[in-house]
């Protein structure tokens, strides 16, 4: 047990106590906090044991978020002297500060990584938050004779259902141009009997049972295509229909997990959850699209516990350059959300249609990243249903295969989201 004042401005304290906490958890610290009898101060003034910067949280009250802002020529927060505040720099990271008010979206109101700090600095593989609160540990003599040995990473599995018939259309396209008329003709023959190639949940499960993984699958509840932009679409399913709901039931069955795959819609979250034939904990945004200044509160008031949703879809790694579970600050209200997020680290369309990368390089890429994560970090990783067939996707299972025996060889074990939950919960 350490004791320690925060001695800021009252419109800082709120948001200096929520880094600390998290700095403290980082590294399993108990503490409490005083105005007397303290053990470490953290503060303004060039007295303090941490000192902060001043001017970076002035910015903040003045809606001053830019990444330009607060960063020059590296990810990090500096004092007057030019000493670094890693503490302001892990909040800034952690809560997608950069995207606050920001008009730096794409065409369906996604934070574009191109003008994001991730990119500029050419740091999204890595975690800079967990960096930071170690080079914070170890400057602090009062800290830093704390003993903490850090784990092995650990790694969650999930799946978002997008479409089950496009197999028709796509696979059928891949199969004109190859000349596999042998293939159209099975493509054809799945399709009328309501049994098409990408419903394949039950072989999803039958990989991951052999690596002791139990995934979440998400649903969306609205079909077709979406209100924002033509070629934009939900489910090519209807949730309600009796052959998707047999799907449902066989993940529940087997022991695997369910959760709400937010639609682009009009439609709350709570909305869309009460739509369901299940009751959601976990949920992840289609498209990977969400406004962090909305996301967090719709969520809250939607019951739902966990939240998958955070990565970049141009690039693989760490959207907020934190690689481990977090429950986000809301800047407006000055408070803690109750969900918990789970950054995405990684999703098998991010190589094959934003970075388009050949098959053959994806899984060195893919260790490559891991490897250099493969400590003190929680991996998320989405793999699309279509991404376990043939024909168009073909090569993608091996990828994924390949990526689970390097995950068994480096001793990363899998959890799954009732394990996050439990383990997180206080984070």
């Amino acid at each position: 047990m350490i004791t320690v004042k925060v001695d800021v401005s009252p419109d800082s304290k709120l948001i200096v106590e929520y880094t600390w906490n998290l700095f403290c958890k980082h590294f399993d610290i108990v503490y409490s906090c005083a105005n007397e009898s303290y053990d470490l101060t953290i503060g303004f003034g060039p007295d303090s044991d941490i000192q902060l910067s001043e001017d970076f949280y002035n910015k903040l009250h003045n809606k001053d978020y830019m990444w330009k802002s607060h960063f020059t020529n590296s990810p990090i927060v500096t004092l007057d002297n030019g000493q670094p505040d890693y503490l302001s720099s892990a909040f800034y990271l952690v809560n997608c500060v950069q995207e606050l008010k920001s008009t730096d979206i794409d065409s369906i109101g996604r934070f574009l990584y191109q003008q994001s700090l991730q990119n500029h600095f050419n740091c999204v593989k890595k975690d800079l938050v967990s960096g930071y609160f170690s080079k914070l540990k170890d400057s602090v003599p009062t800290l830093k004779k704390i003993a903490y040995s850090e784990e092995k990473s650990k790694f969650f599995i999930s799946h978002d259902n997008d479409t089950f018939h496009a197999s028709f259309l796509q696979d059928g396209f891949w199969a004109l141009r190859n000349g596999r008329f042998d293939v159209i003709l099975k493509l054809m023959t799945a399709e009328a009997l309501r049994n098409p190639g990408w419903i394949n949940l039950d072989k999803i499960m039958d990989i991951n049972d052999e690596h002791g993984i139990k995934s979440t699958f998400f649903w969306l509840v609205n079909k077709g295509n979406t209100f924002l932009k033509k070629g934009l679409k939900n489910a090519d399913y209807n949730f309600d229909d009796s052959y998707v709901q047999a799907q449902v039931k066989q993940v529940e069955s087997r022991g695997y997990y369910n959760g709400l795959h937010k639609s682009i819609s009009k439609e709350t979250y709570k909305e869309e959850s009460e739509r369901l034939s299940f009751t959601p904990i976990a949920n992840r945004n289609h498209y990977l699209r969400l406004n962090v200044e909305e996301h967090y509160n719709e969520l809250d008031n939607a019951n739902i516990d966990l939240d998958f949703s955070l990565g970049f879809a141009e690039h693989y790694g760490f959207r907020n350059s934190y690689g481990v579970p977090f429950h986000p600050f809301d800047l407006a209200a000055k408070k803690t959300n109750k969900v918990l997020e789970v950054p995405l680290a990684i999703m098998d369309t991010t190589f094959h249609t934003y970075l388009k990368t050949p098959r053959k390089d994806i899984a060195n890429l893919m260790i490559d990243f891991l490897d250099e994560n493969k400590n003190g970090k929680l991996l998320s990783v989405l793999w699309h249903n279509k991404f376990f067939t043939s024909y168009k996707f073909e090569g993608y299972l091996t990828i994924y295969k390949t990526m689970l025996a390097y995950f068994k060889q480096e001793g990363i074990n899998p959890v799954d989201q009732n394990e996050i939950a439990e383990t997180y919960k206080n984070h």
